[in-house]
């Protein structure tokens, strides 16, 4: 089976607006990696995370939610949200979905975009979701072509 794809499309006022980026899900054993550097980082943050939570990798997280996050500091986060950013990609032509590119930080004029993408990418691991919300700041998911 094929690693799970996003597109996300942005519909909120500013220069992002309209443009399009994929989010392809990291492969589960840098998935299950991740989690576990996340869940080790909040620990050592003096965050409680429980151990049942722990031994559950990205579902735990997505028990927690994103905003536990905050509760660790930045520079112990980075390389977690560097790994996050590299499944993002620049969809250049919404024509011809198959053509993506690596993302550049000059392909994104917003400095909101950032942590929206970030959002969406750990929403596409976790599967959490606000109650099934979708995503502020004018963010649009669409489904990937057929």
């Amino acid at each position: 089976m094929a690693r799970r794809t996003e597109r996300v499309t942005i519909e909120a006022e500013g220069r992002d607006q309209g443009k399009t980026f994929v989010i392809t899900e990291m492969d589960a054993a840098a998935a299950d990696d991740w989690a576990m550097r996340a869940l080790f980082t909040l620990a050592n943050s003096g965050v409680p995370v429980i151990e049942a939570v722990r031994q559950a990798g990205m579902a735990g997280l997505a028990q927690l939610g994103p905003e536990i996050f905050a509760y660790a500091k930045y520079d112990d986060m980075r390389p977690l949200m560097d790994t996050l950013w590299d499944c993002v990609a620049f969809e250049k032509d919404p024509a011809q979905p198959l053509i993506r590119g690596k993302l550049k930080n000059t392909q994104i004029e917003e400095s909101g975009t950032f942590l929206w993408l970030k959002l969406a990418a750990f929403q596409l691991h976790t599967g959490f979701s606000w109650a099934g919300a979708p995503l502020p700041m004018g963010v649009n998911t669409v489904a990937p072509p057929a």
